[in-house]
């Protein structure tokens, strides 16, 4: 079917399109102001049918707001659990840690069992935590 436009529409669809080798391309058989009028006259074809996609699916575009604002909730719902979570296992992780060293410090021979038992609280920790 003939459009009678100087140019594929597909020719804009190329991954590698540049405006620039475009017209360049075209000038060689098109005067500017043929080939400017046909672009202008897509620009506003491509505009109608962008209008008329958008009142056909209007209420499907209203919907997906409303989708999006209960999907706002429910990130909002999770956030704070998951931050309680964070701040409880990062301040276990700090009495972890001054725990070790102390021990570290005081009695070499039990620091490996010590932190073997530790670490295998603070997996448990995350372990609950993750599957409440």
């Amino acid at each position: 079917m003939s459009t009678g436009r100087p140019f594929a529409t597909s020719e804009f669809d190329k991954e590698n399109f540049s405006a620039r080798d475009f017209v360049l391309e075209k000038r060689k058989n098109y005067q500017l102001q043929d080939l400017q009028g046909s672009l202008s006259q897509y620009s506003t074809e491509i505009h109608s049918t962008l209008v008329e996609l958008i009142n056909a699916k209007y209420s499907d575009f209203v919907s997906l707001s409303a989708q999006m604002t209960t999907v706002d909730q429910h990130l909002e719902d999770i956030q704070n659990p998951i931050r309680d979570n964070h701040g409880f296992v990062k301040e276990f992780s700090n009495e972890v840690s001054t725990c070790l060293q102390t021990v570290c410090f005081n009695d070499k021979t039990n620091t490996f069992l010590l932190f073997i038992s530790f670490l295998f609280v603070f997996l448990v920790c995350i372990f609950w935590f993750t599957n409440l």
